[in-house]
């Protein structure tokens, strides 16, 4: 089978990139070569050179320190395959596309058979972004074309709330960022899927997900709510240790008490306002029982002498020999001799109205008398 994509890559650093490359240039049609660890069986075979000599692309991916153990010499060549293989494809001439991962620097002192990588471009990879560069690397980078379309096949592109990794039928298939959405092309079917957290790798969750031929199905994996390794046991609490100081809860009141407090103040509330409304009634009676007269205070009337009390319920009488009028009390005693040419009774008022010397006037209980501002007609 001839193959037109060449994948290189370290293991340790690149095979997670690596590998999603190759699931998606195979889901597009593309004819890659990937296994190569099948072939890195310690020689170097005619296979592994003769699939480099017929690719039309070589396509390298490069994280960080990929070249470490190429410029230090810790490695010697035969087994350093990334550096062979990277060789073979600069002395064809091929396509060569490098993928620089976050944080790859090229050396300064890269052997001589190599060193032309470092002046050959790629596109820009980006973990968050990577739609953007997939889409960049097959219409920029890539000579070779799409042998066959994949109608039947299916697409899972997920996502993650944490840095997590996703085995799929145990086979480990990607790592995932937040923010980032990896895509991996799949046949239909159902899938179990165990995602495992790159902080705390016992915290993970198992997802179960059925794949639709021709469709992309999303799926995000929710990691975060689980804070607490998986099957952990809850921690005992301590008990204070001897002479620490642990304050004594306060009880919480109870409802009831509220509901006590809330009547006592609406009675309170109630006997006030009836305080206030009988004060107001009192007040207004008051008023409505004075008397507003007009009146300017004259000379007192004679009073009988031998009495010194007076009642309130005085009677006038007539006295024949002068025709003139005066008061008695309920017993019959004189309190006023006769003075007035007319008299009215008192009834329950303090004052009344007599004539004296031809002018009307107001004449109270205690025997003075007021002249009228106003006549009076009868």
């Amino acid at each position: 089978m001839a193959y037109d994509i060449f994948i290189s890559y370290r293991r340790a650093g690149g095979y997670e990139t690596a590998k999603h490359l190759y699931d998606l240039l195979v889901h597009d049609g593309f004819t890659v070569s990937f296994d190569i660890d099948t072939l890195r069986n310690g020689l170097w075979t005619q296979e592994l050179e003769n699939r480099i000599a017929e690719c039309k692309d070589f396509v390298i991916v490069l994280n960080r320190g990929a070249f470490n153990r190429t410029v230090d010499g810790s490695t010697p060549l035969e087994k350093d395959w990334l550096r062979r293989e990277l060789a073979k494809a600069i002395e064809l001439k091929k396509n060569i596309v490098p993928v620089l991962l976050d944080g790859f620097e090229f050396p300064d002192n890269l052997p001589d058979d190599i060193r032309l990588v470092a002046e050959m471009s790629g596109p820009k990879y980006n973990s968050y972004y990577f739609d953007a560069f997939y889409d960049k690397l097959k219409s920029g980078f890539l000579t070779a074309k799409p042998q066959h379309a994949s109608p039947t096949g299916a697409v899972l592109k997920l996502s993650a709330d944490m840095p997590c990794s996703v085995y799929i039928d145990g086979e480990k298939k990607c790592d995932i960022q937040p923010g980032n959405i990896v895509k991996l092309p799949m046949n239909p079917g159902q899938y179990s899927l165990r995602c495992v957290s790159l902080l705390n790798p016992a915290m993970f969750i198992f997802i179960y997900v059925e794949l639709v031929p021709g469709h992309e199905k999303l799926q995000f994996i929710n990691l975060a709510p689980q804070q607490k390794p998986y099957n952990q046991p809850r921690p005992q609490q301590q008990a204070p240790r001897q002479g620490s100081y642990r304050p004594t809860p306060q009880p919480r009141k109870k409802k009831k008490d509220r509901t006590a407090l809330i009547v006592i103040g609406c009675v309170v509330g109630f006997l006030l306002l009836c305080f206030i409304v009988g004060f107001i009634i009192g007040a207004l009676e008051d008023s409505s029982s004075s008397y507003d007269y007009n009146y300017e205070e004259t000379d007192s009337v004679a009073v009988d002498t031998d009495t010194d009390t007076y009642s309130p319920r005085l009677y006038p009488y007539y006295d024949s020999e002068s025709g003139l009028y005066g008061y008695k009390n309920s017993d019959g005693e004189v309190m006023y001799i006769p003075q007035f040419e007319e008299a009215s009774t008192f009834d329950n008022d303090t004052v009344t109205i007599v004539k004296k010397d031809g002018v009307y006037l107001y004449f109270t209980v205690s025997g003075y008398l007021y002249e009228i501002a106003d006549s009076i007609a009868y």
